[in-house]
């Protein structure tokens, strides 16, 4: 649902950009791109969501084991 929001808020400021021809539209819409390639998963932000072991992010790291 969030993703969906950042999306339509900077395509309609992108949309606004375009009938109005006022430039604050496409920086609004800018640093909702940023924002939004912000919120993208990283092996850190897993690794503290799921709070894992010592062990268990060992085997996250090591890409030949799978995790139990």
């Amino acid at each position: 649902m969030l993703f969906a929001t950042i999306e339509g808020s900077s395509l309609f400021a992108i949309v606004s950009y375009m009938q109005t021809g006022n430039l604050y539209y496409l920086i609004f819409a800018g640093a909702l791109i940023i924002y939004f390639f912000n919120l993208k998963p990283s092996k850190f932000k897993i690794e503290m969501d799921l709070k894992l072991t010592h062990e268990e992010q060992s085997a996250f790291n090591n890409t030949d084991e799978t995790i139990k």
